[in-house]
């Protein structure tokens, strides 16, 4: 399998999971330019780092732009 066709962990960089059959075009706007909704934002870990390591969600720095 290609490595394109799988969400790859934040942290090491190995594969994560088998995407290929996710076909949500919010998922798929987050690799693919053609999609034209806005992309939804993901972390991803495998499973060897998801041992020691967490996703944590947190609100973003408001900038002066916003």
């Amino acid at each position: 399998m290609a490595m394109c066709d799988y969400a790859l962990c934040h942290k090491c960089e190995s594969k994560a999971f088998y995407d290929a059959n996710i076909t949500d075009p919010r998922y798929l706007a987050t690799w693919n330019p053609k999609e034209t909704c806005d992309p939804i934002g993901i972390a991803v870990l495998c499973p060897d780092c998801a041992k020691t390591y967490e996703c944590v969600i947190v609100l973003k720095e408001e900038s002066d732009d916003r």
